[in-house]
């Protein structure tokens, strides 16, 4: 018998212990999702009829926002002038989890992500989830160690669970507001991979 039990009660205990996390995490990140999804729902409902992309990234009432929207519609470009997500750094036109492109555009900077990467930012800035990136400075580790305050904070139900706000993961600028796009046409005929494939290969691969 000896140290047996008193082994199998240690790792018990760490496996309720990580499941417990692992269901709070969830609850936390699953309402975090939620809020995002219904301010852009409410955002597509308010800007009925939904225009296409690029109708939606060139049109604004102001030259300020018109400057914006141009500025992120250059900053999602990679070196080949192909957009990309800020946050996957992807093209935009690959398919999201259900099959289908879905896109929406952060409005203060203009910058246009991948519906599932700007959930998955949510998570990570206004739920329980880290930036993966190393702190090479003060203001970094300042920064991260408000991140770990606060999502102790979220954890333990010390601070109500709201998305006032999420940054750009390429130009950092704070976004009040985001509305769905029309998706962009893949370059079906032109575009060709390193290998030669086209990108409707490309797509029936990654299916």
């Amino acid at each position: 018998h000896g140290l047996a039990p008193v082994i199998a009660g240690f790792v018990a205990l760490k496996c309720v212990k990580f499941k417990l996390v692992c269901w709070r995490s969830g609850c936390v990140n699953e309402r975090i999702s939620s809020l995002v999804e219904e301010k852009l729902a409410a955002k597509a409902v308010a800007e009925e009829p939904a225009v296409d992309a690029q109708a939606a990234t060139l049109h604004r009432d102001s030259a300020e926002g018109d400057a914006a929207l141009q500025t992120g519609e250059a900053a999602c470009c990679d070196a080949k002038g192909e957009q990309t997500c800020p946050l996957c750094d992807c093209p935009l036109w690959l398919c999201g989890p259900d099959g289908e492109p879905s896109q929406v555009q952060l409005e203060e900077c203009g910058c246009v992500m991948h519906t599932a990467c700007l959930l998955d930012a949510a998570r990570q800035q206004c739920g329980i989830g880290f930036d993966h990136s190393v702190p090479t400075s003060f203001a970094d580790f300042d920064a991260a160690f408000d991140h770990a305050l606060a999502v102790v904070g979220r954890f333990f139900g010390l601070c109500t669970l709201t998305v006032e706000s999420l940054r750009c993961p390429r130009c950092h600028r704070e976004s009040r507001s985001w509305r769905p796009l029309a998706a962009a046409p893949a370059p079906l005929e032109d575009a060709a991979g390193p290998s030669g494939a086209s990108a409707e290969a490309v797509l029936a691969a990654l299916r």
